[in-house]
């Protein structure tokens, strides 16, 4: 996934204030890899996940933003293994900055 966020980063411009991933780079890719086995609307085994959270746009991370920060900060999601510390850190830095971008 690093090679794609480097590569992804080339075509944006660097906000000062924030963070060159954007969902459309880096979110996108990071959901269908790490969240929507479980958290899509069309998901037939949620393994346990809450029927209503579901990350299948920018609406919907938007809407449970607080939540997923949360949880990845404390590495209870992804439970199938978790994020690397690369990972981990570029997930954060990207939901960080979600609602400025």
């Amino acid at each position: 996934m690093m090679i794609f966020w480097l590569m992804a980063c080339s075509t944006q411009t660097l906000d000062e204030e924030c963070s060159p991933l954007y969902y459309e780079n880096f979110g996108a890719a990071f959901l269908t890899e790490n969240c929507q086995g479980c958290h899509a609307q069309e998901a037939r085994d949620r393994e346990g996940a809450p029927s209503a959270v579901f990350f299948d746009t920018k609406a919907d991370v938007l809407s449970q933003l607080d939540v997923m920060i949360a949880e990845i900060e404390m590495q209870t999601m992804p439970p199938a293994g978790g994020l690397s510390e690369e990972e981990l850190s570029a997930a954060l830095e990207w939901l960080n900055c979600m609602e400025l971008q």
